[in-house]
């Protein structure tokens, strides 16, 4: 389990986090 920022999961995931973060912002 090393070189987790590779996984394409990880990846994916922080995405969904970014975008999430980014549509909360916007809506307020």
């Amino acid at each position: 389990m090393k070189s987790t920022e590779c996984s394409p999961k990880y990846v994916q995931l922080l995405e969904a986090r970014a975008i999430t973060t980014v549509r909360k912002k916007s809506a307020r």
